[in-house]
């Protein structure tokens, strides 16, 4: 099984300027591309899950090229059994940790909060995947204090007929000094409304389309 991972970016509104790259992971055995939900089917079913979690944030380190920020998605039973790494000498002030709001920790989000300290006394930051999409977890918000916010994809795919949502959190995000991302955005339409409503940052297939890096980079 080889891993290739693609990279998506993110992008200040108004100018789209790129400020960072989500990582992606995909397979591919011989001929035959594997998709991410698959992949990780299997390592479930394996009980494979923190390897090639780990394994995959390493594979997107080494090919990526870019000096702007690396979003990086973290596994939950990583984070649960504290087995969370990076390769060596991986400048942790590039990396965007992120966590998804959607699916419940073992343990209680202040555990999680303390485990990643070290990592952030180095320089790493903290996302918030998938807001939105549970609805119960501002808690997790005030424990882990995160640097960045990613709006659900499926609240930003309404933005035109729902405004108020995006503009709700568009305001708190404001006030508690976190950067919003909204995901998911794939149309014209959609990109002027969360502009219009102050959304600063966004992700989507309006704006790039997830693409792989040729070369390795130097970490």
């Amino acid at each position: 099984m080889e891993l290739i991972p693609v990279f998506q970016g993110i992008v200040e509104v108004t100018s789209a300027q790129v400020i960072g790259y989500e990582a992606m992971i995909r397979g591919r055995i011989g001929r035959t591309r594997v998709g991410p939900g698959d992949l990780f089917a299997e390592a479930r079913r394996t009980d494979s899950v923190v390897q090639l979690d780990n394994q995959a944030r390493a594979a997107s380190l080494g090919s990526y090229v870019h000096r702007e920020l690396l979003f990086l998605n973290v596994e939950v039973p990583t984070l649960d059994m504290k087995a969370l790494t990076f390769p060596p000498h991986v400048d942790l002030s590039r990396v965007v940790l992120e966590v998804t709001e959607a699916v419940q920790f073992q343990h209680p989000i202040e555990e999680v909060a303390t485990y990643l300290e070290p990592f952030r006394r180095e320089g790493m930051q903290v996302a918030i995947d998938d807001y939105g999409r549970a609805w119960s977890n501002l808690p997790r918000i005030e424990v882990l204090h995160p640097e960045y916010l990613k709006l659900d994809r499926r609240i930003c795919a309404n933005v035109a007929e729902r405004p108020s949502v995006v503009a709700g959190m568009v305001s708190f995000c404001e006030r508690a000094g976190i950067h919003l991302i909204a995901e998911g955005i794939e149309t014209a339409k959609q990109a002027q409304v969360i502009s219009d409503l102050g959304v600063r940052l966004a992700q989507g297939y309006y704006y790039d389309v997830p693409h792989a890096l040729q070369r390795a980079a130097v970490t």
